[in-house]
């Protein structure tokens, strides 16, 4: 195995625990199952002043690493529907990733895993879903651009039954 296919792995390895590694805001929220899967339920919350429809608040992405493969972001969104929104996929231009997958991670005995929702994840009605370090949150697989501090980067969210959102997302330091 050649040194640089090694060093790039360890990078990648590196990426991907960085990116996903919790943090204090993450404690106080996840639950867990008895499987350790990582629950995130869906908030109620006083929607009143939100205006009907999708919104999202506090959204950033995490600076990575110069050199770094992946990269995490991470956001509130509100669904001010009567009905039930289902969140399919998020999309950067392919100037900034090749893909980009909606993660959870789940204990599995002493290790941390992180695993792709392949099909989503569902936001009830008149709730708000955090995608935060540690639990549910948008993954950057094969960055063409390096995450630094300042820059903004436009993400496209795609919801199964309500049209797409962009918002431009800074990226900041965690």
């Amino acid at each position: 195995m050649s040194q640089l296919f090694r060093l790039s792995v360890v990078f990648f390895v590196f990426g991907i625990t960085i990116a996903c590694t919790p943090h204090k805001e993450a404690d106080s929220h996840t639950h867990h199952t008895s499987h350790g899967h990582s629950e995130q339920p869906a908030i109620p919350v006083d929607m009143s002043s939100l205006p009907e429809g999708i919104t999202f608040a506090d959204a950033r992405i995490r600076a990575a690493f110069a050199g770094a493969t992946t990269g995490a972001a991470y956001i509130t969104i509100n669904n001010n529907f009567a009905v039930d929104a289902h969140l399919i996929s998020v999309s950067v231009s392919e100037d900034v990733a090749m893909s980009v997958e909606i993660h959870d991670m789940r204990m599995n005995g002493d290790m941390m895993q992180m695993f792709q929702l392949d099909n989503g994840v569902t936001i009830p009605a008149k709730t708000q879903l955090q995608l935060r370090p540690g639990g549910k949150h948008i993954m950057f697989m094969g960055l063409a651009t390096e995450l630094n501090e300042g820059k903004t980067i436009d993400l496209t969210f795609e919801f199964a039954k309500q049209p797409p959102q962009s918002i431009s997302v800074p990226v900041v330091k965690l």
